[in-house]
């Protein structure tokens, strides 16, 4: 689809917001910003050290006791508990609080621990501004380390060796593309192809069917919510996940429970085609690397949907390989953004935002973690203008009532489109 091509390692080190043009079509495609934490400053360590009272046997102080007359200079940044003696009587102090030194103008290494304490405050007001805001935005955090205690085992060969003996669904394709479809709507479309198959197979066969299929042509996906089935040190990776951090951005932002924690495992060049989904999602990278197209809500009628009764539901009528403008004209309107996430990278993918996935050909297979929360609950009273995500789901309710209502799927035209 892209007309200008860019390197992986350009896309990596990008810190700045720009844009494309498509030549064809009018599409734009706008990087993601990025919440960069230089390697010398992980997040983890400093979050760590705030939050994770199991090191707080560890902390070590200082105690002193002031009178009247004494003066205590107390520097920025220093941690500070105060007392007023018991059975002393009342006190009375005067504070003389001065704004800190300038910021320098080059940063020199190692950073010191009051560089490290401001930049932590910094990186979670700018995680808490992209998470919580009204456009809701999606945004890459690689520093969390979110699925670290997977990210330096998991590979096929780990998998294979600890994952058990469960079951796990996996698709087919004879192309590289891997469109979802609902089994149960099938009927509702006399005509209609499924454009892949599937399989529940265990993780044995699953390997087996990706070294079969590179010399037939076909191609393999596994997609499969991790449940109690996973051998003991699965589950011990598992456990190891930062799930102090993403529970608190879910408490932040209110969003539901947790609804699925998915294994994703591709092939080189798969593409799950554009598509949205009804909950919240953060989207962690455990191996190789992906490349995300993403559109807000608003692209709705530049996007054209399926309509609900379809067995492709939620997911785009247009091929953007090959887009066909003459039946979907206003998909040359289309503004969307494209980021590429590699190994701990965390992508926030708001609910209703349409995102098309590929694995990075010639990069080897990807494994990926989602983790799928509930939406906010609605907010009792509606307030105008109402936003794009609440038109959506208004016109999938409107939809299914009319289908629900005539019995008959043919009938059902398409609001807000």
């Amino acid at each position: 689809m892209m007309n200008k091509k860019i390197s992986l390692h350009k896309y990596m080190d990008i810190r700045d917001l720009f844009y494309f043009h498509q030549k064809n079509s009018q599409t734009y495609i706008h990087t993601l910003p990025i919440i960069h934490v230089t390697d010398k400053v992980r997040l983890i360590l400093i979050t760590q050290i705030l939050r994770n009272f199991q090191s707080f046997e560890n902390a070590t102080g200082f105690e002193t006791i002031v009178g009247p007359g004494d003066v205590l200079y107390i520097p920025i940044y220093w941690w500070h508990q105060v007392e007023s003696i018991p059975n002393e009587g009342h006190t009375i102090s005067v504070t003389f609080w001065y704004k800190g030194r300038p910021t320098p103008e080059k940063v020199t290494y190692p950073l010191n621990a009051h560089q490290k304490v401001a930049m932590m405050r910094n990186i979670e007001k700018m995680i808490a501004q992209a998470l919580n805001n009204p456009d809701e935005l999606p945004v890459v955090i690689p520093d969390v380390d979110l699925v670290a205690s997977a990210r330096h085992k998991w590979n096929i060969d780990y998998l294979h060796d600890n994952i058990g003996d469960g079951k796990f669904m996996t698709f087919f394709s004879s192309s590289k593309k891997f469109k979802f479809y609902d089994d149960k709507k099938c009927p509702n479309v006399k005509s209609f192809k499924k454009p892949m198959e599937q399989e529940e197979l265990t993780f044995d066969e699953f390997v087996q069917k990706i070294n079969k299929g590179k010399s037939k042509g076909q191609r393999c996906y596994l997609q499969q919510a991790l449940n109690e089935t996973v051998g003991e040190n699965i589950v011990s990776d598992l456990e190891g996940f930062n799930w102090n951090w993403v529970t608190a951005q879910q408490e932040k932002n209110s969003f539901g429970p947790l609804r699925d924690l998915m294994l994703l495992i591709g092939q080189e060049g798969n593409i799950t085609p554009v598509h949205y989904d009804e909950q919240e999602n953060f989207f962690a990278q455990v191996y190789g690397y992906k490349r995300f197209i993403l559109f807000p809500p608003e692209e709705f009628p530049n996007l054209y949907p399926h309509p609900t009764y379809h067995p492709c539901d939620r997911q785009s009528q247009v091929d953007f390989d090959n887009p066909d403008f003459e039946k979907f004209p206003k998909f040359r309107n289309a503004t969307g953004f494209e980021t590429i996430v590699g190994p701990g990278d965390v992508l926030y993918i708001p609910i209703l935002w349409w995102h098309q996935v590929e694995s990075i050909p010639n990069e080897g297979h990807t494994i990926s973690v989602t983790f799928w929360y509930k939406g906010r609950p609605p907010p009792e009273k509606p307030t105008y203008p109402l936003n794009a995500q609440i038109k959506v789901a208004i016109m999938r309710n409107i939809e299914k009532t009319i289908a629900e209502a005539l019995n008959n799927p043919d009938e059902v035209r398409y609001p807000l489109r």
